[in-house]
């Protein structure tokens, strides 16, 4: 029998003992998902709220993002809270939280979670809504 063959053979094999199986898969398909990033996650958070005088801080925040949203609108927001270091750092936490390790490296689909995870730090420190500057008039 030729290599091509025993695989064949073998998958054979495989497939015809998963048939015979059913409440096997069935078990392992009502399992929930794993979350990878589970304890990393928790670590962060754990970070985050220290930072936080000890509040509990959920890196997972509601989206309130206006829709596409740009790197502009990501400065936008963040710019004048970055002299604040504890903002500063804790920004830097939210946006580890998510997979980012420098914002240069934000892909735009990632640019809403960013912004609202952002928004979220800026109201916890702030005790309010954070709102982007808007441009001083010249009127």
């Amino acid at each position: 029998m030729g290599l091509l063959e025993q695989i064949a053979a073998d998958v054979a094999e495989i497939k015809q003992r998963l048939a015979n199986t059913p409440a096997a898969t069935q078990q392992v398909a009502a399992q929930p998902p794993v979350d990878p990033d589970a304890a990393k996650r928790a670590a962060l958070e754990a970070q985050l709220a220290a930072l936080n005088g000890g509040a509990q801080t959920t890196l997972a925040p509601a989206n309130t993002a206006p829709a596409n949203v740009t790197s502009d609108q990501l400065m936008a927001l963040i710019t004048p809270h970055l002299d604040n270091p504890s903002i500063k750092d804790a920004l830097g936490g939210a946006m580890r939280a998510a997979g980012i390790n420098a914002l240069p490296e934000a892909q735009p689909h990632q640019y809403g979670d960013l912004y609202t995870r952002f928004q979220a730090v800026i109201a916890q420190h702030s005790g309010g809504t954070p709102q982007p500057q808007q441009s001083a008039s010249i009127i």
